[in-house]
C-alpha cells in the first residue's frame, strides 16, 4: 500500500511552500506529507462499498479483496490498526515540532483528537451493503485499537 499513496502524500506534503520562508519547513512537510496519507487512507475507507458496487478501483479492496467494508476491517484490521497508529504518532510528532504562533490550539483540536476520532468512526462503523459492523463509541485516544467491550 505504501507505494500506491506514496504519490498522494508527496503532492500533498508539497503544499507546505506555498506558504514561503516558514520556519522548521521539514516538519510542516512531514506533517503535510502524513496528512495526505491519511486522506488517501481514510477516503478509501470511507468510499469502500461504493467503490466495490461500482466497480472502481479502491486500494484497500486490491489488498483485502473483501465485498463490503467491514469485512475488510476484519480481515485486515491487525495491518490497518498499526498504519493508522503509526500515522497518528507521526502526526503527533511533526506537530509538536512546529512553534505556532497562533491557533495552535485549534491545530491540535483536529491534528490530535479529530483525526483519529474521525477515523474510529469510518473504521469501525458498520457497512451499508452487508450491514455487518457497529458504530463503536469514539474518544480521543492514541490508539485506533478497539476498546474492549
Amino acid at each position: 500500500m505504501n507505494r500506491i499513496y506514496n504519490t498522494f502524500d508527496s503532492v500533498i506534503a508539497r503544499v507546505v511552500f506555498f506558504y514561503g520562508d516558514v520556519h522548521g519547513i521539514q516538519h510542516f512537510t512531514y506533517l503535510f506529507y502524513n496528512l495526505g496519507k491519511w486522506v488517501y487512507l481514510i477516503d478509501a475507507l470511507d468510499d469502500y462499498d461504493k467503490d466495490v458496487k461500482k466497480s472502481r478501483y479502491n486500494v484497500l479492496f486490491n489488498v483485502y479483496g473483501e465485498n463490503c467494508r467491514s469485512e475488510a476491517v476484519k480481515k485486515g484490521e491487525k495491518e490497518l490498526v498499526f498504519i493508522f497508529d503509526m500515522l497518528f504518532a507521526q502526526l503527533r510528532e511533526s506537530l509538536s515540532a512546529i512553534q505556532f504562533h497562533f491557533n495552535h490550539d485549534l491545530t491540535d483540536n483536529i491534528i490530535l483528537r479529530g483525526i483519529p476520532l474521525k477515523t474510529r468512526t469510518v473504521f469501525y462503523g458498520g457497512c451499508g451493503s452487508c450491514g455487518n459492523g457497529t458504530v463503536q463509541p469514539v474518544q480521543a485516544q492514541k490508539s485506533l485499537k478497539k476498546p474492549q467491550e
